[in-house]
């Protein structure tokens, strides 16, 4: 598991690349965390990535995430579902027994990996809300990936 192992392009593009399969599946496969901030967050990313995720997830990963708060109400109720599961044993175990055939389940059960990982601390989600004399949405996108190398 090592980021440098991989032949990677030094510039993709949404327009040219298959952004998930080129670059973020073998991100996640070669990672142990990973810190990302976007504008949206959507339950659809867990299901395009599960092969990725279930590989990160094996690893030990840990993701960050930082996002608006504008989220769909069923992305919304798996997060805090999975907030909940953090402090409840049966609802965690329920939930792990939910998602144990880890990829196939992520791409048919998505917001019940994306509960699951919550729970796990595998995914840390926090919302970004503009204070002060900031306005408007938070809109950012980038993402770091780290190995067992640093």
């Amino acid at each position: 598991m090592n980021l440098k192992s991989v032949d990677w392009k030094r510039v993709y593009t949404t327009s040219e690349d298959d952004l998930i399969n080129d670059f973020f599946k073998p991100a996640l496969k070669n990672s142990i965390r990973y810190d990302r901030g976007v504008g949206f967050f959507s339950s659809s990313w867990i299901q395009e990535a599960a092969e990725g995720l279930a590989e990160f997830a094996c690893n030990d990963g840990k993701a960050r995430w930082i996002t608006s708060p504008i989220l769909d109400k069923k992305d919304w109720e798996a997060l805090l579902k999975g907030s909940e599961a953090e402090n409840d044993k049966a609802l965690s175990t329920f939930m792990v027994n939910n998602v144990n055939v880890l990829k196939e389940k992520i791409t048919r059960e998505r917001l019940s990996a994306l509960a699951w990982m919550v729970s796990d601390g595998i995914l840390d989600f926090k919302l970004a809300c503009p204070r002060h004399k900031l306005c408007g949405d938070f809109h950012s996108k980038f993402g770091v990936f780290y190995d067992e190398n640093g």
